[in-house]
C-alpha cells in the first residue's frame, strides 16, 4: 500500500454522515460500481443484405440506361446509369408509383471515379424505412470512389519556361510546371487565415502524387524558426477577464461565428501583429506577395496561420495581415509557406494563382503515378432529414471539404467506407438546417479514415436541455494522420450533444489530440489510442474543460500509449482540464504516457480501477479552482455562465444530475466529491494529489509499485492480468480490464 492510499475508515467531509457506498453513489449516476449512467451499447445496425430491387451505376455508364445492369452488352438502354443522381431519382419515381419495395432499394456503384463537382444531396424524398432501407453499395470487392477533385496528366508536366519564374527557383531544372488553366481549371480556392477560435473554411486546393499529399513550398524545410522581439502583438479578441460583468463570456466567443456565414472574420482581427524575425532568409526572396506563416503563436496547444503585410529588412520586423485569437508572444514557433522562392524539396508545389500555372518539385518520376488536385469545397454526399439510407464500401476523397455530412439524420450509416485526401472532415454528424432535431442513431462502422486536414468525424446528435441521447457513434474505425492542415482541436472524433459513444477504434498519428468531449453522457471505449500529442503541449489524447454542465460521460477500457511531445506542462492521455465534472475514467490502460492524467480541479470524478504502466507521472489531481483558475468559477466567471445556460434546477437536469443542482452555494471553486481509488500505478511515480481532494474525498486502495503487478506480457504491450496476479491481493476489488477487446473488431 502507498501514502496516498486511505483505511476502510476514511473521514468523509464535514456534515456527510454516510458509508463509503452511499457517498460514493451520492456524487451521481452510477459512481457506487465506477461505471458511470451513460453505458448503453450504441452501434450500427446489422448488415442489410441487398433487396430484391437493385440499380447499377458505372463510371461508363450511361443516364439513359435503365440501371438493371452492372454492365452494358449492347442490347438498347438495358445498363448502369452513370450518376448517382440518375439512381437517386430512379427510387424517388418508385415511391411517386407506389412502387417501393418491401425490402428497400441497393445502388450497386462500380469500381473507377465519379468525379464531383458539387455535393450528391440526398433528403427526406430519399429515405428508406426500417425493413427496407436505402443502400449504396459497392458492387462486389470493386472500389467506387466519390472524387471531389481533378485527375493531371503526368504527360502534361514539362520544363519551366518563364525566366521570371526560374530565377526566383533555386534548382530551375528539379521543377516541373503544368497549366491547370489550359485543362479549364480556374478555381484555386484562396488561403485564408485559419486555427484556434476562427471558424472554420476549406482550405486550398491540395496536391497529391501517388500516395503523398505534396506541401506548399515552405521554410525552413523542417521544423520551425523562433519569434523575436515583439514590438505590437496584435489586438484581444478574446476577453481574459471573465470577471467583468459586463462581458458575457460565452458570447463573447461564439457571437460573430453565424452558422450560415462563417466569413469574413470580425474586424477587430484586422489590426494584425508587428514581431521581430530573427532569420534573414525571408530578405532573399523576390516578394513576400501572398506569403503566409503558420504557427503556434502564443501557446503550444493554440495553432494559427497568418499572412504578411509587410516585411521590413532595415528592422527585421513582419506585420502581418490579420491577428491570431491569443496574440502573439515572443520565442514561439512558426513556420513559413506558399514561398515560390523556397520551392526547393521533393514533394513541394506551388501554385501561381494570377497565371493558372503549378509548380512542382516532383517526389519521383510522374510517369504511370496518379496525380490528384483537390477542388471541391463542399461535401462529397449531404444527406439531410433523410432516415434509414447507408453508405456501403464506398471511398470518399480528393476533396478540399468533408467527405459526408449528414443532417438532422435518423439510421444512416457510413459502413467500411474509406476517407482519404479530405480536406477538412472524414465526416460531420450535425443538426440540419429546418430539422425537427439533430442527427439520430446515425453513424460510422468499419470505416478507414486517413490524410484528412480537419480531423476525422465531428460527432454530435442528442439535446442538452432535454437530455435527450442521440444514440449516435463511430466504431471500428481507422483514423490516422488526421489534422493536417488544422492541426489543432480537430481531434480524430469531436463529441458533442449527449448520449454518443465512440468504441473500438484505432486512433493514431497526429499533432494535437484523439478525442474531444463536449457535452452529456457519451462513452469512450475500448479505443486503442497512441502517437498523437506530438507537436503540442499541454494537450490530452482525450480532452474535456471548463464547464460544470457537461457531466455523466464515462471513459473505461481504452488502451492510451506511446504518447509524447514538445516539452512544457506535457501530454496527457486523459485530461480532464479547468474543473470538468462528473466524468468516470475507469479500466484504462496507460503505457508510455508523459502524464497518464492530469485532473484539474473538478467534482464528483470517478478515478478508478486503471492500470498506469511506465508513465513519467501518473495522476496529477489539482485545486485550481482554489487557486490562479479561480476566475473562471467565481460570479461572473464562464463556469457560472455556461451552467446556466441549462435548466439544472429543473428535471431531467435535477434528477440526473441532483449534486448540481446547489453547487453555487456547496465552495464551487473547490474540488470535492472525488474518488481516487483501486488503480495500479507500476514504474510510475505515486499520484500528486491537492491536499484538497482526500479531504473532500476518497483516495484509497491504489498500489504504487515498482513490480510486475501480473500481466501476461508487458514487453509485447498484452497487458492482460494473469489469474494469480499479485495486483489481485493488493487491490481485492479490481476489476479484470477486457484488454483483449480493445481496438477495431474483426469480422
Amino acid at each position: 500500500m502507498s501514502e496516498f492510499d486511505a483505511p476502510e475508515s476514511t473521514e468523509l467531509p464535514e456534515g456527510m454522515k454516510m458509508t463509503r457506498k452511499e457517498f460514493l453513489k451520492a456524487m451521481g449516476g452510477a459512481g457506487a460500481v465506477g461505471l458511470g449512467a451513460a453505458t448503453a451499447s450504441v452501434g450500427p445496425p446489422p448488415e442489410t443484405p441487398e433487396s430484391g430491387v437493385r440499380f447499377y451505376v458505372a463510371p461508363d455508364g450511361n443516364d439513359d440506361w435503365n440501371g438493371k445492369r452492372p454492365e452494358h452488352r449492347g442490347e438498347g438502354k438495358i445498363g448502369p446509369f452513370q450518376t448517382l443522381e440518375r439512381a437517386r431519382n430512379a427510387i424517388r419515381r418508385l415511391k411517386k408509383k407506389d412502387d417501393y419495395p418491401d425490402k428497400g432499394v441497393t445502388v450497386s456503384l462500380r469500381g473507377g471515379e465519379y468525379n464531383r463537382s458539387e455535393s450528391l444531396v440526398l433528403d427526406k424524398r430519399d429515405s428508406g424505412t426500417s425493413e427496407g432501407p436505402v443502400t449504396y453499395r459497392a458492387y462486389d470487392d470493386e472500389d467506387p470512389q466519390l472524387v471531389g477533385g481533378a485527375t493531371l496528366d503526368a504527360d502534361g508536366f514539362g520544363a519551366v519556361t518563364d525566366e521570371s519564374v526560374r530565377e526566383r527557383l533555386p534548382d530551375p531544372d528539379a521543377v516541373v510546371q503544368y497549366d491547370l488553366a489550359a485543362d479549364g481549371i480556374d478555381e484555386y480556392g484562396e488561403l485564408v487565415p485559419t486555427g484556434f477560435g476562427l471558424p472554420s473554411a476549406p482550405p486550398e486546393p491540395e496536391l497529391f502524387v501517388g500516395d503523398e499529399t505534396m506541401r506548399l513550398a515552405r521554410w525552413p524545410s523542417n521544423g520551425f524558426v523562433q519569434i523575436g522581439t515583439v514590438d505590437g502583438p496584435g489586438p484581444e479578441p478574446r476577453p481574459r477577464d471573465a470577471s467583468d460583468p459586463t462581458q458575457d463570456p460565452v458570447e463573447s466567443m461564439v457571437e460573430w461565428v453565424d452558422a450560415g456565414k462563417p466569413r469574413p472574420l470580425p474586424e477587430y482581427l484586422d489590426d494584425g501583429a508587428t514581431f521581430e524575425y530573427r532569420d534573414e532568409r525571408p530578405e532573399t526572396w523576390k516578394s513576400v506577395d501572398d506569403v503566409w506563416m503558420y504557427g503556434y503563436w502564443y501557446y503550444d496547444w493554440a495553432d494559427g496561420s497568418l499572412e504578411i503585410a509587410d516585411l521590413d529588412p532595415e528592422t527585421n520586423r513582419i506585420t502581418t495581415e490579420t491577428a491570431s485569437w491569443y496574440n502573439v508572444r515572443s520565442g514561439q514557433r512558426y513556420y513559413y509557406y506558399n514561398v515560390l522562392d523556397e520551392l526547393d524539396q521533393p514533394g513541394e508545389f506551388y501554385i501561381d494563382r494570377d497565371e493558372g500555372v503549378l509548380y512542382l518539385f516532383p517526389p519521383d518520376q510522374l510517369a504511370d503515378t496518379e496525380i490528384q488536385l483537390s477542388l471541391l469545397a463542399d461535401p462529397l454526399v449531404r444527406v439531410e432529414g433523410a432516415s434509414h439510407v447507408g453508405f456501403d464500401g464506398v471511398s470518399f476523397q480528393v476533396s478540399r471539404g468533408t467527405g459526408a455530412e449528414l443532417a438532422g439524420t435518423n439510421r444512416v450509416v457510413l459502413r467500411d467506407c474509406t476517407f482519404r485526401r479530405l480536406g477538412e472532415h472524414a465526416a460531420r454528424i450535425t443538426e440540419g438546417e429546418g430539422s425537427d432535431s439533430a442527427s439520430a442513431d446515425s453513424g460510422l462502422a468499419g470505416c478507414d479514415i486517413r490524410a484528412t486536414g480537419k480531423g476525422g468525424v465531428d460527432l454530435g446528435g442528442g439535446d442538452r436541455q432535454t437530455l435527450r441521447p442521440g444514440n449516435n457513434y463511430v466504431v471500428d474505425c481507422d483514423v490516422r494522420n488526421f489534422s493536417r492542415v488544422q492541426r489543432t482541436y480537430t481531434p480524430a472524433v469531436g463529441l458533442s450533444g449527449v448520449g454518443n459513444r465512440v468504441a473500438h477504434n484505432h486512433l493514431h498519428r497526429a499533432p494535437h489530440m484523439a478525442i474531444d468531449i463536449n457535452g452529456n453522457e457519451h462513452v469512450v471505449e475500448y479505443n486503442d489510442i497512441h502517437d498523437v500529442a506530438r507537436e503540442t503541449s499541454d494537450v490530452g489524447a482525450q480532452y474535456m474543460g471548463r464547464d460544470w454542465s457537461e457531466r455523466g460521460n464515462v471513459i473505461r477500457y481504452n488502451y492510451f500509449h506511446h504518447i509524447q511531445g514538445v516539452e512544457g506542462i506535457g501530454q496527457m492521455g486523459v485530461y480532464l482540464d479547468d474543473m470538468a465534472s462528473d466524468t468516470t475514467v475507469f479500466g484504462n490502460v496507460f503505457f508510455d504516457v508523459n502524464r497518464a492524467m492530469l485532473v484539474g480541479g473538478g467534482r464528483n470524478n470517478r478515478i478508478r480501477n486503471n492500470a498506469i504502466v511506465d508513465c513519467e507521472e501518473a495522476i496529477r489531481f489539482d485545486a485550481r479552482g482554489l487557486g490562479w483558475a479561480h476566475d473562471h468559477c467565481e460570479p461572473g466567471g464562464v463556469l457560472r455562465a455556461y451552467v446556466r445556460e441549462m435548466p439544472y434546477t429543473e428535471d431531467p437536469w435535477a434528477s440526473t444530475y441532483p449534486e448540481l443542482v446547489d453547487i453555487l452555494s456547496d465552495e464551487p471553486c473547490a474540488p470535492r466529491y472525488n474518488v481516487v481509488s483501486d488503480n495500479v500505478i507500476s514504474g510510475s511515480p505515486a499520484p500528486s494529489l491537492a491536499d484538497a481532494v482526500p479531504e473532500d474525498g476518497i483516495v484509497e486502495d491504489n498500489w504504487v509499485t515498482d513490480e510486475d503487478p501480473g500481466f501476461v506480457d508487458k514487453s509485447s504491450e498484452d497487458f492482460r492480468l494473469r489469474e494469480d496476479a499479485q495486483l489481485y491481493d493488493e487491490i481485492p476489488e479490481f476489476d479484470p480490464i477486457p484488454f483483449s477487446e480493445v481496438g477495431p473488431r474483426k469480422d
